[in-house]
């Protein structure tokens, strides 16, 4: 059986960005319904967990690999806290949610760069061997 090569990074990639703000923004309401829950000083708590992630936001909204990247190395931090907080006795089932939203974050963020980098690479070698092809037919490149 032969496997077949994924050719079309571009939309692979789309489809990563957008499961990526579904998780992210199934996150910060996980985040924000923890923190108001629990009721000790709810607002501060929701700008110390949150902040880190909304900062991201802007760089994710025009589509770029470095904040993906750089919200799989913030997701790192939430994944250890959520980790940690599973061995404690109480709120099990609110720390496995968090940790399985934060871990498939990760993977649809990391995948979104990944293959918008080969996307981005596909497009450079189609307008190079378009510039190529119009050099060695004499054409001016536009």
């Amino acid at each position: 059986m032969k496997t077949q090569l994924i050719t079309d990074y571009q939309k692979f990639s789309d489809l990563a960005l957008k499961v990526s703000w579904v998780l992210l923004a199934l996150l910060i309401i996980n985040l924000v319904a923890i923190h108001l829950i629990d009721g000790i000083n709810p607002l501060f708590r929701i700008a110390v967990s949150c902040f880190p992630l909304l900062i991201l936001v802007r760089g994710l909204l025009k589509g770029r690999r470095r904040s993906a990247s750089l919200l799989c190395f913030a997701l790192l931090l939430y994944f250890i806290v959520f980790v940690s907080a599973l061995g404690v006795p109480g709120n099990l089932v609110s720390e496995i949610i968090s940790t399985t939203l934060t871990t498939l974050l990760f993977t649809s963020s990391m995948m979104f760069s990944t293959w918008q980098y080969r996307a981005d690479l596909k497009t450079m070698d189609e307008l190079m061997e378009k510039q190529m092809k119009a050099q060695s037919s004499g054409e001016p490149s536009s």
